[in-house]
């Protein structure tokens, strides 16, 4: 009887929501995607660097340079119908051919949390991708990304895994990635 008791109490006890720990700040981040590990002091390793925005909130319309969310997702290819942009990038490819992180120079994508990871993406094509994993440490996050594809779109041979790693640059300044995107459209 107390055994039933004990597991009632259980099953009608109240528990707190999961959450993560440390959560993600939303912030402006300098962001490194590397061929294995790699630091902001050294050059060594970077395929890719740049600038990731991450918001609290998602972007409406109103807030950025396009007529419509049809549009931004036109110049975009990272949201497909039913998502909302919530993070933009500006990258820079240091060394070609290796992921396809870098693909677009700039744009606009969606952050999720899984469990204690953040999950965005930095490219996406009908047939290709690169999402990465990360885990924030206080204001610095470290993961795994990964160019995915078929096809045409299938990664090279010696395409493997790479590391992100973030850093804090500041608070949210969406404005690098507008100005980014609008001198992209222009060209």
């Amino acid at each position: 009887m107390r055994f039933l008791m004990a597991l009632f109490l259980l099953w009608t006890t109240p528990q707190a929501p999961a959450t993560i720990t440390p959560a993600p700040v939303p912030g402006t981040y300098d962001i490194l995607i590397c061929k294995s590990a790699c630091s902001f002091a050294s050059a060594e390793n970077i395929l890719v660097r740049g600038t990731l925005v991450l918001e609290a909130a998602p972007f409406q319309p109103p807030d950025s340079p396009f007529r419509n969310l049809n549009d931004m997702r036109y110049y975009n290819g990272f949201l497909t119908v039913g998502d909302v942009a919530n993070s933009c990038f500006v990258l820079e490819i240091i060394e070609p051919n290796r992921t396809y992180a870098g693909s677009l120079p700039a744009g606009f994508t969606n952050w999720s949390v899984e469990a204690d990871a953040v999950r965005f993406k930095l490219y996406a094509s009908p047939d290709a991708s690169f999402t990465a994993k990360v885990y924030f440490d206080g204001e610095n996050f470290r993961g795994v990304g990964t160019s995915d594809g078929v096809g045409g779109g299938a990664p090279g041979a010696d395409w493997k895994p790479t590391v992100v790693a973030g850093r804090r640059a500041g608070p949210v300044d969406r404005s690098i990635c507008l100005k980014a995107v609008e001198k992209q459209r222009q060209q």
